[in-house]
Order: structure tokens, then sequence, then C-alpha cells
């Protein structure tokens, strides 16, 4: 089996490439070069696989000036609709279509599901919202799985490294007020989980890419420090955050409780259900 994705050189898709190299499949890329070569490059690129896995899409955690907006904006909606529109120039198209989305979806009030939740009219809730939608437009001519995905933790990238490093030196502790959820994902449960969806294609078409057990942000820092035999002891305030991202501060003062209700009905079974479990395999 061919698979094809973009952002295949970041923190998930290096691992992704890995993974499924090793299961045997044919894995290649798509690069931010050719999205600037146009929809008939990009079918060019397509056609031949039998899986379509779109991850690209830049760091959300900057700060948020006008024109970085637009960055994170075109980096997921643009590309999205240019991956839609390749898949229109193809006869043979392939399997299935994955696109990423993100759970700022969903307001940060409240425990959402897939199945029950509320949205978020925030600029990060929008930006999941029509990135979802351009993918949705290719729904007439594939099956197309939309993965609403957490904090993905690993040991190579991601956000892991940069929040266990104020606490290796000693200077850990909560962010802002600390209530703020924290829906997050063991980097291997998420491959394993994406394996699933390539290979039974279930009948959901939305995930909750999330463990079972997301936690506020005060309960993981205190798990992260004790399972680095460090001390939690400060706070970083929220006004400190505002002044380094502006308006981007939102995502680390803000936050989700999102539960995998769809993967867990399709049958999947976490790996690393907790967080202490998850942390103590990395860390």
């Amino acid at each position: 089996m061919k698979i094809i994705l973009t952002g295949k050189t970041g923190f998930i898709g290096s691992f992704l490439s890995d993974y499924f190299a090793e299961k045997g499949y044919e894995v290649s890329g798509i690069g931010r070069k050719d999205f600037r070569l146009g929809e008939e490059h990009l079918a060019g690129l397509i056609d031949g696989n039998d899986v379509l896995i779109h991850l690209a899409g830049a760091p959300i955690i900057k700060r948020w000036t006008r024109q970085y907006t637009r960055v994170i904006w075109n980096s997921r909606v643009e590309t999205t609709g240019l991956l839609t529109g390749a898949l229109k120039l193809l006869r043979t198209r392939p399997e299935i279509f994955i696109s990423s989305s993100a759970v700022g979806i969903y307001t940060d009030e409240g425990h959402h599901t897939e199945n029950h939740y509320q949205l978020s009219d925030d600029f990060l809730g929008t930006l999941c919202q029509r990135w979802e939608e351009e993918a949705r437009k290719a729904t007439f001519m594939l099956p197309v799985y939309t993965l609403r995905t957490g904090i993905v933790l690993g040991k190579e990238g991601g956000a892991l490294p940069q929040m266990s490093l104020p606490f290796k030196l000693g200077v850990g502790g909560k962010i802002g007020n600390g209530k703020q959820g924290l829906s997050w994902i063991h980097i291997y449960d998420y491959a394993r989980a994406l394996e699933m969806i390539i290979e039974k294609q279930p009948s959901q078409t939305i995930f909750n890419f999330t463990a079972p057990q997301p936690v506020s942000n005060a309960e993981f820092s205190k798990t992260l420090a004790k399972t680095l035999g460090k001390p939690n002891l400060f706070t970083v305030p929220g006004f400190a955050l505002r002044i380094l991202y502006g308006k981007g501060a939102s995502t680390l003062l803000g936050g989700q409780y999102a539960y995998p209700e769809n993967l867990e009905k399709a049958g999947y079974q976490f790996h690393f259900p907790s967080l202490k479990q998850a942390l103590e395999d990395l860390l």
C-alpha cells in the first residue's frame, strides 16, 4: 500500500513515515514547494497512491501578527483546498483522504466528544471549521476522515521537550490559573489509531485524536514534575504570555477537554490511556 502525506518532515510526519515504512507501506511526501506549483503538479504526486494524509500547517504557538495569522490560515485552509482540487483532476484516486484538524474547534468550556460538543467562534475555532469544510468538499470523490488532534506527545519534537525544559531547570509550573483543559495523545497511539482508520475505514468520519483521560494544565504540570523528579512551584502569569505572544497566548491560556468517543466506538484500544503512563514511557 502506498501512502503520500504532507508535513512528512515534521515531528508527526517523520514518526509516521518510519512507523508505516516498518509496517511495509511505501511512504512519500508533499512539500511546501509542491503546493506553490499548483493543483496539476499535486495531482501528479498523488496519482498512484492509496492513501492521502494531510498534516501540514504552520506552528500555532507564535506571536499572532496580522501577517502571521494569514500564514497560519493559508497553511491549513488553502493547502487543503489545493489538495481537493488536485483530487478532482485524477481519474483514479486514493482510497481515502485523511485530513488533520484540531481540538481548538471546540470551546474552552465543557467536555466535548465528536457527537456532543460546542464549536468555538474565536480565530482557532473558525480556522478549524473552514479547514474541515475544505476537506469535506472531497467527500463526493472518496471517503474523507478528519482528525481533531490534541497535543501530540513524543520524544523527538512537538510540545513535550519545550514543556519539559522549565521543569528540568527547576522552574516549572502551571500556566495561568491552570484550570484550562489539556487534551493530549501519545504519538505511538496517534500512529496506531491512524493505521486502524486506514485498514478498517470505519463508518465514523470525525475523530478526536486524544487520549481518553484529558487533564487540566495544573494536573499536567504536576504529573510532569513528578515524572521528572523536579519541583512544581512556579506559575507562568497570563500577562507575560500576552506580552510575548499577543493574541496567540490564547492557545496556552485556554484549552479543551476532548474525548475520543468515535475512536473507542471503532474499536481502538489505547496503549497509553493515562498521562502518567505516557510521560513515564517518553521521559
